[in-house]
């Protein structure tokens, strides 16, 4: 298939795991009656912070240096994204239907009403699974641990803005990794997954197998 090709069913992909996302929260919606509010024993021992709107802009500038380096460094995994995209909001949108639950326990009454079914939209966090998604997705390791401490604390705002359960933080660091191994194991790159050094798979003249006899031949001088 070609490039235009594999980019072409990448978003459509992503778009349908999108639709079936917002089907599952609107199916939701329509027949649960009530949305109970789960003590959470992290939760109650922080103050709560009017920053729900600074993370909204923390996303934008996420997606902004994200998008910089992606486009420069690793364009070719612009059809990965997309389809990890679409199976993560996919899965999250059954997790939401599977286990509808309200605000935690001292949120602000207007919190984040700017997104559809927010009143129960909360297992797993979407904006930490997908911050930690593009984290995982990231080919060079030093971007990779970079992109992903700003997942953790970008989870750790919401927190303090109660705007989601600490559940919810680390249901989506392990949801976005599950997804992005899956997609890295699907087209051969699980090694993109390691935060450590990564080594080339070849090795030096001169530094084969042992032969037959147990004896490593003799490096060159």
């Amino acid at each position: 298939m070609s490039r235009a090709g594999r980019s072409i069913v990448a978003m459509l992909v992503a778009a349908a795991g999108l639709a079936v996302h917002q089907w599952l929260l609107r199916l939701t919606d329509l027949h649960v009656d009530f949305y109970p509010h789960l003590a959470d024993p992290v939760l109650a021992r922080l103050p709560t912070l009017g920053i729900d709107r600074l993370g909204e802009f923390a996303l934008a500038a996420f997606i902004a240096v994200f998008a910089f380096h992606h486009f420069r460094r690793q364009p070719e995994r612009t059809p990965l994204l997309f389809v990890a995209i679409g199976i993560l909001y996919a899965f999250r949108g059954v997790f939401l239907w599977l286990m509808p639950i309200g605000s935690p326990v001292g949120a602000p009454p207007d919190l984040l009403q700017v997104y559809p079914y927010s009143h129960h939209s909360y297992f797993p966090s979407g904006h930490v699974g997908f911050i930690s998604l593009c984290a995982w997705l990231t080919a060079d390791r030093r971007w990779r641990r970079s992109f992903l401490a700003v997942s953790v604390v970008f989870g750790l705002g919401t927190l303090f803005a109660k705007a989601h359960y600490t559940a919810d933080l680390l249901g989506a660091l392990l949801l976005s990794h599950g997804v992005a191994s899956l997609a890295l194991t699907a087209t051969g790159r699980t090694a993109s997954l390691s935060t450590d050094r990564q080594v080339s798979g070849a090795a030096p003249a001169g530094q084969d197998v042992a032969n037959a006899s147990g004896a490593a031949p003799e490096r060159p001088r």
